[in-house]
């Protein structure tokens, strides 16, 4: 599990980073929109910081991926991943979101959810 938490580490990181440091940015390729105020741009900080908090637990993971703790960590990154992708994609299909990162977002997700759940079948 040792990889899997690095990837999800490094990937949730990296993009809570863009969320923080360019908003806007961010919810033009997710989402295809603007953030009309303020209040807009600190919540998809929040998510940003949020995103960077889970990056830096998967990342420690890593550390000792055969801990008893590590399993329950796996758990997370399968539940977050797979709520995500299904979050993302249903946003994509119902509300006809046609954003440049929508669907990889959606797909990047969806690889992290499967990678985790066949890594902890293999530990059972």
């Amino acid at each position: 599990m040792k990889s899997l938490f690095v990837v999800a580490g490094v990937a949730e990181m990296l993009g809570g980073l863009a969320f923080v440091l360019t908003p806007a940015l961010q919810a033009t390729l997710f989402f295809g929109a603007s953030l009309s105020g303020p209040a807009e741009a600190v919540l998809a900080r929040v998510m940003g910081l949020a995103m960077m908090a889970l990056g830096l637990a998967f990342w420690q993971g890593r550390t000792q991926p055969q801990a008893p703790t590590a399993r329950g960590l796996a758990v997370v990154v399968l539940v977050y991943n797979t709520a995500v992708a299904a979050l993302v994609a249903a946003t994509a299909v119902g509300s006809h979101v046609t954003a440049v990162a929508l669907w990889p977002a959606a797909g990047l997700h969806a690889v992290l959810a499967a990678w985790c759940a066949w890594s902890l079948r293999r530990e059972l």
